[in-house]
């Protein structure tokens, strides 16, 4: 008798515990296949972040902006230099087939500094200082011609005209580089 219920005890104690072990089990699965459903979730939510970025970053190496003060012109990789002029704002293009090409079109100074040998045989140093301001409309033709260079002249003038007939050297200067710009 005394055996019947230790074995009884047993019995229900162990029950007991298969009770609480199978419930935790359970537990433990519908978890399992929460954290699962959740992993899915983050998986699907990566895919997309990932397919987001590429094509984010695919987008924005497609645009270009061209700013206040400035303009653009189109190099093209079958057609050359486009000769339609882009005005300020931004604008698409493709990467691999077009590239921008971006001026400044504000007035600047340019000092150009040269040592010249003059009529009477002496050295000077002159530096000349020009304003200048590309004309939008014609800056394919002017990429297409110069590229980003600046050519300089030098003075036929002695030492005494130099000083006594600026505005003269200025026109004439201001007409040579006109000339050379036309």
């Amino acid at each position: 008798m005394y055996r019947y219920g230790v074995e009884c005890l047993f019995r229900f104690y162990t029950y007991d515990l298969e009770k609480h072990f199978r419930q935790h089990v359970f537990e433990d699965f519908q978890h399992e296949t929460l954290c699962n459903h959740e992993a899915e979730e983050f998986s699907v939510l990566g895919r997309i972040g990932i397919g987001l970025a590429i094509a984010s970053s695919v987008i924005n190496s497609m645009l270009y902006n061209v700013d206040g003060s400035r303009r653009a012109v189109i190099f093209d990789r079958f057609q050359g230099v486009k000769l339609d002029v882009i005005e300020e704002r931004t604008h698409f293009m493709i990467s691999w087939l077009h590239r921008p090409i971006i001026f400044d079109i504000r007035t600047r100074p340019r000092s150009v500094p040269s040592i010249t040998d003059i009529k009477d045989l002496q050295t000077i140093d002159i530096t000349l200082r020009i304003l200048y301001r590309p004309r939008a409309e014609l800056l394919s033709k002017i990429f297409c011609k110069f590229g980003f260079k600046i050519c300089c002249t030098k003075s036929q003038f002695d030492a005494i005209g130099l000083i006594t007939q600026r505005t003269l050297i200025s026109q004439r200067v201001s007409e040579l580089l006109t000339e050379h710009a036309a």
